[in-house]
């Protein structure tokens, strides 16, 4: 269904809401009306966004993906969802990848963290995969079962990791979790979230 709204770029962001509401009775949050891929913030102005006269707006229904409800901490959104903090570098990741920018290896550390870089090649997010993990069977760096800092023999994979009471692998949890009980960011744990790869 189209609509045509009347509207000036003075106005703000909640207008524009409650305008939808009152010709289509659609009830709208904020992050439902995307520009160029990126939420509406509440309160600023339609101008703030070049949004100007003649300008054409299109509201599509999007349609969340399929997750267990309980793999998400309560009230945790979905990374596709644009209430999720890492949504729009998560979809500028995306962009990166499809368009040809490969994952670059950290040169830093000792397990495997990439860079994912956007469609102009600027690193947006950083990539771990569990299985290069410092003594875990991809590890990049040399540090697979069997192997330590120093060089000498270590115990066989399975068993303990670099960190005392960790096992290779187990690093990607702990960090998603140190995040989701980093209340109201005290310690200051980046955002973070776990995804796989298919």
């Amino acid at each position: 269904d189209k609509f045509e709204l009347s509207i000036s770029s003075s106005e703000t962001v909640d207008s524009l809401m409650k305008k939808i509401e009152a010709v289509n009775g659609i009830a709208l949050e904020p992050a439902s009306i995307l520009v160029d891929g990126e939420p509406l913030a509440s309160g600023q102005p339609l101008a703030a966004y070049g949004i100007s006269k003649g300008s054409r707006l299109e509201l599509i229904p999007l349609e969340p993906e399929a997750y267990e409800d309980d793999a998400l901490p309560d009230g945790s959104p979905s990374l596709t969802s644009p209430n999720h903090l890492l949504h729009r570098h998560w979809q500028a990741a995306r962009e990166g990848l499809a368009a040809g920018s490969a994952p670059k290896l950290v040169a830093a550390g000792t397990g495997g963290s990439y860079f994912l870089q956007d469609v102009q090649g600027k690193p947006v997010a950083v990539f771990k995969p569990e299985d290069e993990e410092p003594l875990a069977v991809n590890n990049p760096k040399g540090r697979t079962p069997g192997s330590s800092a120093d060089g000498s023999s270590s115990s066989p994979s399975g068993s303990e990791g670099l960190r005392r009471g960790t096992k290779p692998g187990e690093g990607a949890y702990r960090e998603v979790a140190a995040y989701v009980l980093d209340h109201d960011h005290f310690s200051g744990v980046p955002p973070t979230a776990l995804v796989s790869a298919y």
